[in-house]
């Protein structure tokens, strides 16, 4: 059996894992107070703008505040998963009038805050728009630039994902067609574990690594608006996307979402999507708006669609891949590594980021069944000069030569094991015992191998 210290392992995680939520909370409360600040700094000057600019703009009626030139909205989405993400959101927005430019141009900022139900974490979008409205054509046609950040990590693979992007759009009274673009920026993969580190994280080892990269590619929609449905607003969204990273093959999907605003200020909507690497995936959205909705946008003719919320992935969409942490098959535990490298300067705590300095602190560190794994480091006997006294049922193991780790499965004559990944160069750790007696005392059931002892 394990230690009482790696049965309570597990525990140790959740609640180190709820005081992590501290961090993310303050950061999107940080979010909400931008959108808020941006809020109020663009009402000013927007509500001269909209008294009568040049170019036509028409005033609009706002039934919840008058005074608000833009629009403010609060929503949740409920969902089961998506494009890389396991559960729903609740969101705050709001859109808002800058200024007129030349040739006609009207310029707007929207941003987005948002918020995980399930882990807390937050995601936020900030995005400028400029719109023209092209009347003997009968079409409004849009761009728009966005910042997208996205807090929403795994539990091994802490990474803030960021990306920009680029869309546009054209808008006429029945139809409608945008197309979004999405680019990673800064780091955009992370992996628990890859062919240099032998499988090794923190403590353990991981049987399947786990993998968290964000996705580049687009998704473009045509909108309808049937004439039965202008009572609700109704409309209807049918389109595509098409994504893919360094990790992550190309693949496509489709997509149909439907929407209607049953009393004004107040819309629903329901998305559903299909593809080959997510499979089918959706969510329902409900949102509340300030300062009015469709209802309020009249005749979809100059600015009077401007405020529409621009229809985008609220999170930057990612491949995640869970880690499986590798099983001791005589405890059914996650094995135990405790990391040795005479290389290291500062006090480590026996992890793979952290390894300790020396072979005694390995053996005071350590508990029964642990593995533990001595690296190649100088290739001197420096910190290995002590000897080790292993306890029962450990692994001491060595760099430079290939590993066979038993994990569950197999049968009596053919078990089942997984192979250490690690540098397999035939240079080996060098240990001796100046103290004098074994270089290595071994207890019950050890393992020793790819160490030279002096």
């Amino acid at each position: 059996m394990k230690s009482a210290e790696q049965a309570s392992q597990p525990g140790r995680t959740r609640i180190h894992y709820l005081a992590g939520l501290w961090e993310p909370v303050c950061r999107y409360g940080s979010y909400v107070v931008l959108s808020i600040a941006c809020f109020l700094f663009s009402a000013l000057p927007a509500v001269a703008q909209l008294a009568g600019p040049p170019g036509g703009a028409h005033s609009m009626s706002v039934p919840f505040t008058p005074a608000l030139p833009g629009v403010f909205w609060m929503g949740a989405t409920l969902a089961n998963h998506g494009l890389g993400y396991e559960d729903g959101y609740y969101s705050v927005g709001t859109k808002q009038r800058l200024r007129e430019g030349r040739l006609g141009g009207r310029w707007l900022t929207e941003i987005h805050g948002h918020v995980s139900e399930e882990t807390g974490k937050p995601f936020a979008n900030f995005g400028i728009e400029r719109n023209k409205w092209v009347k003997p054509l009968g079409m409004n046609f849009g761009l728009n630039a966005w910042f997208d950040i996205d807090d929403d990590h795994m539990e091994y693979v802490n990474q803030t994902f960021t990306s920009v992007g680029v869309g546009g759009n054209i808008k006429t009274q029945i139809l409608d067609w945008r197309i979004n673009g999405y680019i990673p920026v800064g780091n955009p993969l992370v992996q628990t574990t890859d062919r240099a580190n032998g499988g090794f994280y923190g403590h353990h080892l991981f049987f399947l690594e786990g993998i968290d990269s964000a996705l580049h590619g687009f998704d473009t929609e045509v909108r309808w608006r049937p004439a039965r449905t202008a009572m609700i607003f109704g409309w209807i969204d049918v389109g595509g996307y098409h994504y893919k990273s360094h990790v992550v093959d190309p693949f496509g999907g489709m997509r149909l979402r439907i929407g209607c605003e049953p009393v004004s200020g107040v819309e629903l909507s329901f998305e559903l999507n299909n593809d080959s690497r997510f499979d089918t995936t959706g969510f329902l959205r409900a949102t509340v708006m300030f300062g009015g909705g469709d209802r309020v946008h009249g005749d979809y003719t100059a600015t009077a669609r401007d405020l529409e919320r621009t229809m985008r992935n609220h999170h930057i969409a990612r491949y995640r891949q869970e880690p499986e942490l590798a099983i001791d098959p005589d405890t059914d535990l996650p094995y135990v590594v405790r990391h040795v490298d005479n290389t290291v300067a500062e006090i480590g705590d026996g992890s793979f980021e952290k390894p300790f300095g020396s072979l005694l602190e390995a053996e005071n560190g350590s508990q029964t069944d642990d593995i533990i794994f001595v690296w190649e480091g100088d290739g001197s006997t420096t910190n290995m000069d002590a000897g080790i006294v292993l306890k029962d049922r450990q692994f001491l193991l060595g760099d430079g030569v290939e590993h066979l780790v038993p994990i569950p499965g197999g049968t009596l004559l053919t078990p089942a094991t997984m192979v250490l990944s690690n540098n397999v160069d035939g240079i080996l750790p060098v240990i001796e015992n100046l103290l004098g007696g074994d270089v290595v005392t071994e207890a019950n059931d050890n393992v020793v191998f790819g160490i030279i002892e002096l």
